[in-house]
Parts: C-alpha cells; sequence; structure tokens
C-alpha cells in the first residue's frame, strides 16, 4: 500500500481528490487512507466475499456513499457495465497466492485502460514457484509505460512476496526519477524497475487471454 501510494503522490500530490475504482478492496485499508489524505475523493470498492465487506463495514468509520463505496460484486463485470471515468484503478484481489485469471488478461486490461484518465495500480506475487511475469506482461503490452516495484530479492525470484505494477497509457505522465526517489526514503525502501527496464525482466513471457468459450 505504502507503494501504491507513492506512485499515486509522484502523479498528484495530496491533497488532490481522486476517483478511484478499487478491485479487491480486502477492509479498505487503501481506500481509507486516501480518503483521510485526500478528502472528497470518490471511490468505489468491488468486493467479492460479502463477510469481508462487512467487517469493513462494521470496524471502519467509512464516509458515508457515494464518497466511498463498498459493492459486493465482481469488479470485471461492474467495470463491463459501467460507463464511469477514473483517475485510479487498483487491482487488489488472489485466490489463494493468484490472481484470478479473468482479472490479469488482454481483455481485463483494456477495459480497464477505457475507463481510465490515470493510473492503473495491481498487486501481483513473485517468486518461489510463483511467476508474476505473464500478468505484467499482459499489462506492459496493453500501456504505454508500465514499471515495476518491489523487494530486490522478490524480484530476482530469491523469494515469494508481492509486487506492485504502476501503468499509464500517456508516456512521461509519471516522474520515475521522483517515484524511485519516493520508494529509496520508505521505511523499507523498495526498487523500481523503470518501464525501459521492463523488457529485460519479463523475459520474453506472453500477454494472458482470456479462455476460449467452450462449445
Amino acid at each position: 500500500m505504502q507503494h501504491m501510494d507513492a506512485v499515486l503522490r509522484t502523479l498528484w500530490p495530496e491533497p488532490r481528490p481522486i476517483r478511484a475504482a478499487h478491485i479487491g478492496g480486502g477492509l479498505c485499508a487503501l481506500p481509507w487512507a486516501w480518503e483521510n489524505l485526500r478528502p472528497t475523493s470518490r471511490q468505489v470498492v468491488f468486493e467479492v466475499d460479502s463477510h469481508i465487506a462487512d467487517l469493513a463495514r462494521l470496524h471502519l468509520p467509512l464516509p458515508r456513499k457515494p464518497i466511498l463505496r463498498i459493492r459486493v460484486a465482481d469488479g470485471r463485470q461492474s467495470l463491463e457495465g459501467s460507463r464511469a471515468h477514473l483517475d485510479v484503478i487498483v487491482r487488489d484481489a488472489f485466490k489463494g497466492r493468484n490472481v484470478p485469471l479473468h482479472l490479469s488478461t488482454l481483455e481485463w486490461n483494456h477495459l480497464a485502460q477505457s475507463h481510465l484518465n490515470g493510473l492503473y495500480l495491481a498487486n501481483t506475487a513473485h517468486g518461489k514457484g510463483t511467476d508474476a511475469r505473464p500478468d505484467i506482461a499482459t499489462t506492459s503490452h496493453v500501456f504505454a509505460e508500465t514499471a515495476i516495484i518491489g523487494d530486490s530479492k522478490v524480484l530476482k525470484s530469491a523469494r515469494w512476496g508481492n509486487l506492485v505494477v504502476a501503468a499509464t497509457s500517456t508516456p512521461g505522465l509519471i516522474d520515475w526519477e521522483e517515484l524511485d526517489r519516493k520508494l529509496r526514503r520508505l521505511p523499507l525502501p523498495a526498487r523500481l524497475v523503470r518501464p525501459d527496464e521492463i523488457s529485460r525482466w519479463l523475459g520474453g513471457a506472453s500477454p494472458l487471454r482470456d479462455p476460449l468459450p467452450t462449445a
């Protein structure tokens, strides 16, 4: 979450309000943080687990809708039926240790891009038997600039952990030098793989596609 916030602060310094959709919200920690740091932002959280959504409503003093809404729904299906134009889409959904396929394909990334005026952020997992390269290669194939943030050992596949993907359709929108400085100043500094370095890291991984419909 600190890595995602660092990207957002690089693009739009606080307290600029944002319009954001969170695909997978957990207990709404990141939306709640952004609501406090960026008052009057408008955010919607799509969470498929109704129990988690209920816990967030019960334990967090979330503002009333429409400022921050929690919807028990699949994020991709919801965006497919939406005309929303968003500053940020955050994909932070997992099934076990893996990102659900329908939230990591070319079709998903094109859908997300069609709703965005700014920034796509995604949480993915890598290392020790989990390979994030196809997921990230797919985003890189769709967006003009894609970068990766993570611990050096995770990036080298030496241990399992999370990586943050930051992507935009507008070249030059994000000051990668400034983001690198912000990441180095965090309590646990992170490494940035910049857009001009990402092809080497991906190592020829192929983008993911939606499965073909069965007869």
